[in-house]
């Protein structure tokens, strides 16, 4: 495998319990980089990202990642109380770190932490790169945009 290639599909074959074929012998590579599916309703794109996150397994064939992988969901929740960090999965570090600088000397919190001392700037560094600079990470998800919601589950990948 090449590599520059971080997705490579090899025919693969999906059905589901009740016997209907969603992916029959496709094979397909995706380079580095985010990849979008286009395609008509019902046609298999979220079952082949799922397919490719292992949260499925083919029928038939095979997948290979190379580096890693994530997919944002159609349906984004923006549950109540839910903030940026949240979607963005660092508010356990957030907490954890803020624990520590009010002077937590609790094993799990440095733990939860690791290398991530600088989790809050790494965020607002990646939000920013998204054209979303002027996200708070304690803002509620519901006061989102669909745009600015999509786009900060990204950053989260």
């Amino acid at each position: 495998m090449p590599a520059f290639v971080s997705v490579t599909i090899n025919d693969i074959s999906f059905e589901w319990p009740d016997g209907s074929i969603i992916i029959d012998q496709l094979s397909v590579s995706f380079g580095r980089g985010r990849t979008g599916l286009v395609g008509d309703n019902g046609t298999g794109k979220s079952t082949l990202l799922r397919l490719i996150a292992r949260e499925l397994r083919p029928s038939r064939g095979s997948i290979t990642l190379a580096g890693s992988t994530g997919y944002v969901r159609q349906e984004l929740v923006r549950g109540t109380g839910m903030t940026v960090s949240d979607i963005l999965g660092i508010t356990e570090k957030q907490d954890a770190l803020a624990a520590i600088e009010s002077g937590s000397t609790a094993p799990l919190d440095f733990e939860i932490v690791g290398e991530d001392w600088d989790i809050e700037e790494q965020a607002i560094a990646q939000l920013a790169g998204l054209g979303l600079q002027r996200l708070e990470l304690n803002r509620d998800a519901q006061t989102l945009s669909g745009g600015e919601l999509t786009l900060t589950a990204l950053g989260a990948q």
